[in-house]
């Protein structure tokens, strides 16, 4: 029995994480005229490699393991705002604390969802935002009101 040699291209890379996240805000930064909410997106800076003295003092400053990538804090369809864990396409992996963390947010009211890749976050994130804003049925009083400084 003779066998025969098939070439087959490369797989296409797989870019970093960080790769994907940086076309989500730059989708985000070319779409903001016909999305307002989308200058509310933000990226929380937990994780990624620091010296061990930095992360020792963010640990220390309230950084957490399991934080999602992508926040967007205004409330559609009914939840509380949008949080994405976003990971690559083909070799991403959530973490135990990153599932845990994102089952807790959605417990509490919250869209938490984990993306392979940008084009899927970016979706997500449309998604989202074609869903009714959320309106609360009574607007609650403010605890904390801004103070002026006379206050202080």
């Amino acid at each position: 029995m003779t066998k025969t040699l098939r070439l087959t291209s490369p797989k296409e890379p797989d870019p970093p994480e960080a790769w994907h996240q940086e076309q989500i805000f730059r989708m985000a930064e070319l779409n903001k005229a016909e999305h307002p909410e989308l200058a509310d997106l933000f990226h929380p800076p937990n994780g990624g490699f620091r010296h061990k003295a930095t992360g020792a003092a963010l640990k220390r400053q309230g950084e957490k393991a399991g934080i999602p990538d992508i926040y967007l804090d205004h409330a559609r369809g009914g939840y509380f705002g949008l949080r994405v864990e976003l990971k690559r396409f083909r070799e991403g992996v959530p973490s135990d604390e990153q599932k845990r963390r994102l089952l807790r947010l959605q417990a509490c009211g919250y869209r938490a969802v984990v993306a392979y890749g940008w084009r899927i976050a970016w979706a997500e994130i449309l998604r989202y935002l074609s869903l009714p804003p959320t309106i609360p049925t009574e607007a609650p009083p403010s605890y904390n009101p801004i103070p002026t400084r006379r206050e202080i």
